[in-house]
């Protein structure tokens, strides 16, 4: 892990928060982490924002030459929407945290980030090995066509198999970093349980990315992919360190907020939408129909279940007019 911060105090609290999980290097300024960079790889990059001669975001568009599968993570003591956005777009970062810092948030962020690495690494292994399995078996099919159809046939399928269930051990959305619709809708009843028990309320947000197909098939994977981390890292900056955060459907993210009422998701949502009006998307221009809808639900007013209150985010069919945003 690589720790860059041109304050001595901070470099000293995240050392003590990582040293005995991580080997640890630190540097004082981006030229100096560079200079670092350049002799040898890191798993994990996590640099403050505002430093002299170099800002964070800066320092992560360059270490991509020198360590392009790191982890990264921007903190920063002055946050705001165009950094976290740049931080994503052209750094690559995958969370970026505001001070003071949540040892246990980043720590446990830093986790989870390292764990999916290992998974998508495994899983490129695994498609690699059908690919070069695939390859070989097709040069038996001019011998003994027949026979080697089945055995391709049956490897693929296994393969597939592992690939999925690689993929449903995942809890949070490779392509946005949010959870999955599984891992929300679990922590949506948690929610749920908790607010009978104690007579609370609990609220829902939802916003949903309309023209999502059509930017999809136009600026392709990566681009889309880009677009999904934006959205979900812009909805979690407007966010309690509590509430949580999933991707449901392809097209919609969902924000869980405790102890919140009808009233205190409106107002939440009329906070998502001056943020989401700022979203400078990659390649939106050519996707003039690109666009945010966002709709509201409380427990238990709007529905006493995870799927009815879910149900309720969609607006009704027989009115023209959406249900919320």
């Amino acid at each position: 892990m690589l720790i860059v911060d041109d304050e001595q105090d901070n470099l000293e609290y995240l050392t003590r928060v990582f040293h005995k999980e991580y080997d640890l290097t630190c540097a004082r300024s981006g030229k100096e982490a560079l200079d670092l960079l350049r002799r040898q790889p890191f798993d994990i990059i996590i640099t403050d924002q505002l430093m002299p001669g170099m800002s964070g975001v800066e320092l992560l568009k360059r270490s991509l030459e020198y360590s392009p599968d790191a982890v990264r993570i921007v903190v920063t003591g002055y946050p705001d929407i165009e950094t976290a956005i740049a931080s994503i777009n052209q750094g690559r970062a995958f969370r970026f945290f505001t001070k003071p810092l949540d040892s246990a948030q980043l720590a446990e962020s830093v986790r989870r980030a390292v764990g999916e690495v290992a998974l998508d690494s495994e899983n490129r292994r695994l498609v690699e090995e059908l690919r070069t399995k695939n390859q070989l078996l097709e040069g038996l099919l001019k011998e003994k066509e027949s026979q080697v159809e089945a055995q391709v046939a049956s490897r693929t399928q296994e393969l597939d198999r592992q690939i999925q269930l690689l993929r449903g051990a995942l809890t949070h959305d490779e392509d946005s970093g949010a959870l999955t619709a599984a891992a929300l809708g679990g922590r949506l009843e948690e929610e749920l349980t908790r607010a009978t028990r104690h007579r609370h309320g609990c609220a829902l947000v939802a916003v949903r990315i309309r023209g999502l197909n059509a930017y999809a098939s136009r600026q392709g994977r990566a681009r889309l992919a880009e677009l999904l981390r934006m959205a979900h890292e812009l909805v979690r900056l407007g966010s309690r360190r509590y509430d949580v955060i999933g991707r449901d459907r392809p097209d919609r993210f969902v924000l869980v907020i405790p102890m919140a009422d009808g009233a205190g998701a409106v107002a939440r949502a009329d906070r998502l939408r001056e943020a989401l009006a700022k979203f400078p998307s990659p390649g939106a221009a050519e996707v003039p129909e690109l666009g945010f809808d966002i709709a509201t639900a409380a427990f238990p007013a709007d529905g006493e279940n995870a799927a009815a209150l879910l149900a309720a985010l969609d607006p009704p069919s027989t009115s023209p007019e959406p249900r919320a945003g």
